[in-house]
């Protein structure tokens, strides 16, 4: 089956990812990715562009001391390769 031709199983609205520490999460995405920034609320989670919906940071994840099973969903991003050499 052609991309095009598939069938529309949902829209998404917004890609929603869990960060421990905020402002650390944001800068990264920006500074480092080049995401472009939208906003967010002050402390609780911050909002960037993507090609389609909106990549948002959200306060109140919690880092792991080992790696996870491989589940749940695992976001996927083209970046331009040098910007930050």
């Amino acid at each position: 089956m052609k991309p095009e031709s598939a069938p529309l199983l949902f829209d998404v609205r917004r890609l929603l990812v869990y960060v421990e520490d905020l402002d650390r999460a944001v800068n990264y995405y920006r500074d480092m990715l080049g995401f472009k920034p939208l906003g967010g609320v002050a402390g609780t989670n911050f909002e960037f562009a993507t090609s389609g919906a909106p990549l948002v940071l959200h306060r109140d994840g919690r880092a792991a001391d080992s790696a996870r099973d491989r589940v749940g969903f695992v976001p996927s991003f083209q970046v331009q390769a040098g910007i930050h050499e």
